[in-house]
């Protein structure tokens, strides 16, 4: 770790709305990812944002070699393109260690080497919430385990982290609501303690967490627009409220319906959900993929079409896509959101 974290000096996209692709290259992108990441670049696209592609790879043990590139030939062979050059999120650690280090001098943050035993004690009542990409379960964090302050676990500089022994560093998260101005749905308020507690935002493992990382990165780049799906819409909060820390206004959200499989569960790469690599093995299409996005998502009435990357563009209004975002889940496009037998066979026929 860099005993003085540089501020990091990126160019901004003043002026010009900007959203994000931010897949994570642990395993093989499967078609709930294709579908948020094609609507997310749709959209964009149709409203003129800046896009820029960001490869979220801070889970060294579920990265191998060769998975990147694999990441970004699948984004490429499904038509999606963006602006500049991809950022790869494990090289911009200057970034991640400026932020921490201005949430220490806050001293907004502290030393916790409590278990996940310890916590769930503390706290029965809570249910585990899942991290995004399936890296881990997490568990409120209570505050009433937080050490006293003024005290040792409280850290004033970044650089401090260094001599931390078996402790993860968490962000005290003050009481009181954040305003979330979501664009797919209903704005609304939510109380990020109430949700999360004090999240943890530097691994004893030296690694910036997922919560730190995205929002040091998001306003690094210039981030007007998060379009990303429902599962974290919770998590905006929480996100909103770093950003606020850190000196920032939060962005508009975006959050967008999950894709469901069969049997009505979210789709997953470790449970090794349909894959956009096995679809172009058994003879999918681009337009295919792209058609069927458009159709799950109510972006045109009738049957399944394959479409072009520009079709798509054209439908993915800002209206459209709040349309399908706020339509009731019971209803017609709630189904269409569920891949069945017909959507597979659809999907691979040549």
């Amino acid at each position: 770790m860099d005993a003085s974290p540089p501020n990091p000096q990126e160019p901004r996209c003043s002026g010009v709305a900007a959203t994000r692709l931010a897949p994570s290259p642990t395993g093989q992108l499967h078609l709930g990812n294709a579908r948020t990441l094609l609507l997310t670049w749709a959209l964009a696209r149709h409203l003129g944002w800046r896009i820029l592609l960001r490869i979220e790879d801070l889970d060294p043990s579920r990265t191998r070699d060769g998975d990147i590139e694999r990441c970004i030939g699948d984004l490429t062979w499904l038509g999606i393109d963006w602006d500049g050059a991809p950022a790869i999120q494990s090289t911009r650690t200057s970034v991640h260690l400026h932020a921490l280090d201005s949430l220490a001098r806050a001293h907004a943050v502290y030393l916790s080497a409590h278990s996940r035993s310890q916590i769930r004690r503390a706290s029965p009542e809570q249910d585990a919430l899942h991290a995004p990409h399936g890296i881990a379960s997490v568990v409120r964090f209570p505050p009433e385990l937080r050490p006293p302050h003024p005290g040792p676990e409280w850290i004033g500089t970044a650089s401090a982290v260094r001599d931390a022994q078996d402790a993860n560093l968490r962000l005290a998260v003050g009481a009181g609501t954040e305003r979330v101005d979501e664009r797919a749905g209903v704005p609304f308020d939510a109380d990020p303690l109430a949700l999360f507690g004090d999240p943890i935002v530097w691994t004893k493992a030296d690694l910036p967490a997922y919560h730190l990382a995205v929002c040091a990165d998001d306003i690094a780049q210039g981030i007007t627009d998060v379009v990303r799906g429902e599962d974290l819409r919770e998590a905006a909060a929480l996100h909103a409220r770093i950003w606020r820390a850190l000196g920032a206004s939060p962005p508009r959200w975006w959050h967008l319906p999950l894709l469901m499989d069969a049997q009505g569960q979210r789709m997953s790469k470790r449970q090794g959900s349909l894959t956009v690599a096995s679809l172009r093995d058994a003879g999918a299409t681009p337009e295919r993929i792209a058609g069927f996005c458009a159709w799950s998502a109510g972006l045109h009435d009738g049957e399944l079409v394959p479409l072009s990357p520009s079709s798509l563009v054209a439908m993915a209004t800002g209206r459209a896509i709040a349309d399908w975002s706020r339509a009731p889940r019971a209803g017609e496009l709630g189904s269409r959101s569920t891949l069945d037998d017909r959507a597979i066979g659809w999907l691979h026929a040549r």
